[in-house]
């Protein structure tokens, strides 16, 4: 086994651990068991390094969740409610509620990678053949070009300087530093939770970017509390801890003032009536939800729902991208034939 003390866990990882920790509690084997059997198991070395520690804290006394909490590897999420399973003696549903919720979590995020992928490509394609087709590939013509005796158009010259700038030394060698110094500055930047917040303001007012985003995290936020509220946990610190894993300063500020009027004796729909970023439908579904004493069944159908969104305006986010980025080549690339060929026919004609 390594020494080497993981300095983080992946969702991947989270979720394999979990799922075979609840396999194991639901088979009846006892705690220090199943973690006995996991670390004889042979595994990812990170995941033996954790559970070798966490049988450690146990035998000593300490709770599942304080142990997980030392680690530093878990969310304060998943602490909180491995506490309440300990707690309630449901332990082993809290744990296979959360490898649940690490699945649907990643099945979210490959959904955003896949959907945005072709049109990322394209891009890069088209900007690679914008800049090295003419920069490496075209010096020959233009020498041609150069050396005929006919009067180049602005546009050829242009066009040439620019393919000759960017094959320079300078371009070649600057370019990089660019970009990370830009990469850099730009994850200073965002590194504030104010500059953050601003960033995801200005993101959510986009037209096409905006519903996405916001869908993207109330499923995550409603997905979250649904968990929570599925285990036992109540519903103030459930909504603290669900909207602590998303971004959406607009969504925290509501929920944060209905935080504020539950604990002034509001319910749960009642706090988030005036709520704008919640929709009118997870409105309503809370208050069905209340009413019929179904909520976190409810919010799990809104979260599922709020997923289908996303995919929904990510498809048609990237339906818009693939033709605008073939128009744009289709543009760029004219340009570059009207610059070549108008020298040319020239050239040619004076023959």
């Amino acid at each position: 086994m390594s020494n080497r003390e993981p300095t983080k866990m992946s969702r991947e990882q989270r979720r394999t651990f979990f799922r075979a920790l609840a396999t194991m509690l639901s088979a009846g084997l006892s705690l220090l068991e199943a973690l006995d059997y996991l670390d004889r198991e042979k595994g990812e070395d990170e995941i033996r390094t954790v559970v070798e520690r966490l049988r450690s804290s146990l035998v000593k006394g300490q709770r599942l969740s304080t142990s997980l909490q030392q680690t530093g590897l878990f969310p304060s999420f998943h602490c909180s409610l491995i506490r309440v399973g300990e707690e309630t003696g449901s332990l082993s549903l809290v744990l296979q509620r959360l490898a649940f919720h690490e699945e649907n979590t990643m099945a979210l995020r490959q959904m955003i990678v896949s959907r945005m992928t072709y049109p990322a490509v394209l891009f890069a394609v088209a900007l690679t053949m914008l800049i090295v087709l003419p920069a490496f590939c075209l010096e020959g013509l233009f020498q041609v070009l150069e050396n005929a005796q006919v009067a180049l158009p602005l546009l050829t010259r242009g066009f040439i300087g620019a393919s000759r700038f960017l094959a320079s030394p300078i371009v070649l060698i600057g370019l990089p530093a660019l970009a990370v110094g830009a990469y850099k500055i730009t994850r200073r930047a965002l590194y504030g939770q104010a500059n953050r917040d601003r960033g995801w303001r200005v993101l959510l007012r986009l037209p096409i970017i905006g519903k996405p985003l916001r869908c993207l995290s109330l499923a995550t936020f409603t997905e979250a509390l649904a968990l929570q509220l599925t285990v036992g946990l109540s519903p103030l610190p459930a909504l603290g801890a669900s909207v602590r894993l998303t971004e959406d300063p607009e969504l925290r500020e509501d929920v944060e003032l209905a935080i504020e009027l539950i604990r002034d004796g509001a319910t749960l729909g009642e706090a988030f009536r005036e709520a704008d970023a919640v929709t009118p439908m997870l409105h309503s579904m809370i208050n069905v939800g209340e009413e019929s004493g179904t909520l976190p069944h409810l919010l799990e159908k809104t979260a599922k729902y709020y997923a289908l969104e996303v995919d929904t305006a990510l498809e048609q986010l990237a339906s818009a991208l693939e033709p605008l980025v073939l128009v744009v080549m289709g543009v760029v690339f004219g340009l570059i034939m009207v610059a070549l060929m108008n020298p040319l026919v020239s050239m040619l004609q004076s023959l």
